[in-house]
């Protein structure tokens, strides 16, 4: 877990010392291939119990839209 500043900001270390916020802190993994928007990482594996690290992918919501059991 990142510790705070003072004023509420997340910092982070590398090898002792503190680095720059990256955009894969807070889940953004690159940009599509295909359309240049965000790839955000999901996790597509059971809530219950521990997360398993293999059910984690990046995922491009403009080129898969949300399936119908996402929407309820």
């Amino acid at each position: 877990m990142p510790e705070r500043y003072s004023n509420k900001r997340m910092m982070f270390r590398s090898g002792g010392r503190f680095r720059a916020a990256q955009a894969s802190d807070v889940g953004i993994m690159g940009i599509c291939p295909v359309c240049n928007h965000f790839l955000i990482r999901v996790y597509e594996g059971p809530t219950t119990g521990t997360p398993d690290p293999r059910a984690f992918r990046n995922r491009c919501f403009n080129c898969e839209p949300k399936t119908d059991a996402e929407k309820e």
